[in-house]
């Protein structure tokens, strides 16, 4: 949610949005997932145990839900990292850099696995005059990605020769479930990608919010990945940083 209103209108995750208010939206929430079939719970799981560590409100059978607990089997989040993506300078549309997050941890195998979750939108075509008015005034469909993470290293590092920067993010527990049962709710629910106010980085943020609300209060008319990365900063989330260079700019390094 931004200055400008909510950012998703998609009314199946949305549940007020023709007369949405945050009250109103909570009021809606705690009827769906009460007042319905039990298993809504698992159209939102993270609204679920944020009500539940405030309110004195029955269990409901989460760990029923199938896609989160595979989610949560095939992407662990022992850790979470934003990464920031450099820009291409031969790639006009990747000129504000990407963002994204990568999840890892151990698996039920007890092997260590990484994977990214990504948000981004189609940009492979030729006519530039339709890709700009799509991704400016009418919008274009958003891609919400999950894949693993070599495959973001390959792709940015060797083949577009950008490079990556790893941000640890200091999370607890409770936020790094938190934050894996709102990706699957997003993940169910229709977006709508527009370049200069609902991008990469402005999904991202609202995602961060959920540990630091206080990021939602730095939202402005045009979130970039460099500003999430300041205000991320600023909201103390980020510890550790690792950067993967691009083979060029190694060779490059005095």
């Amino acid at each position: 949610m931004s200055g400008r209103g909510p950012d998703i209108r998609d009314p199946g995750f949305l549940l007020t949005s023709e007369h949405f208010s945050p009250a109103s939206e909570l009021r809606a929430t705690i009827a769906f997932l009460y007042e319905a079939a039990p298993q809504n719970v698992c159209r939102f799981p993270a609204r679920y145990f944020w009500l539940r560590a405030r309110l004195p409100i029955t269990e409901l059978p989460v760990a029923d839900c199938a896609e989160l607990e595979e989610f949560r089997r095939r992407a662990p989040a022992d850790a979470i990292d934003l990464v920031f993506a450099s820009e291409n300078l031969a790639q006009p549309s990747s000129a504000m850099g990407h963002l994204f997050l990568k999840l890892s941890g151990t698996s039920e195998s007890g092997s260590y696995v990484s994977h990214s979750v990504s948000f981004y939108t189609d940009t492979a075509t030729l006519n530039l005059p339709k890709l700009f008015w799509d991704s400016l005034v009418s919008g274009k469909r958003g891609l919400f990605a999950l894949a693993p993470y070599s495959e973001q290293v390959h792709g940015y590092v060797e083949q577009q020769h950008r490079n990556l920067w790893e941000y640890r993010l200091a999370l607890s527990d409770t936020e790094r479930l938190l934050l894996q049962a709102h990706l699957i709710e997003l993940k169910q629910t229709t977006l709508t990608y527009y370049f200069q106010k609902f991008n990469c980085a402005t999904l991202i943020q609202q995602i961060l919010a959920i540990a630091a609300p206080s990021l939602l209060a730095t939202s402005g008319a045009w979130s970039t990945p460099r500003s999430v990365l300041r205000a991320a900063r600023e909201a103390h989330l980020t510890d550790q940083v690792t950067a993967i260079p691009a083979a060029r700019w190694t060779i490059r390094m005095p």
